[in-house]
């Protein structure tokens, strides 16, 4: 369990931080980079995030996660992700 748990993650990754970078394209503010790019939003969009974002980047490189609750990292990131659709709603809905 724990192991597709970490392949999610590190499926959903590449997406996500590819949407948070386009996000902020549109935004008009600068890139460093596709991983950068979520964190800023992930702060941007309120809450803590710091778990749920090293679980990610864990899960990335290694393929595991080392969380005791690979579960709610998980969660929390469809969580980010609700988030991040609600400031592209709100955001960027009347451009």
């Amino acid at each position: 369990r724990t192991e597709q748990i970490a392949d999610a993650l590190a499926d959903a990754a590449g997406p996500i931080r590819s949407a948070a970078a386009a996000i902020l394209e549109l935004e008009g503010k600068p890139v460093t980079s596709k991983k950068h790019a979520l964190e800023d939003l992930a702060k941007r969009v309120g809450g803590d995030w710091g778990i749920v974002l090293h679980s990610v980047t864990e899960a990335r490189e290694t393929r595991t996660v080392s969380s005791t609750e690979p579960g709610r990292a998980l969660l929390g990131l469809i969580e980010l992700c609700e988030r991040l659709d609600a400031h592209v709603k709100s955001n960027l809905a009347a451009r």
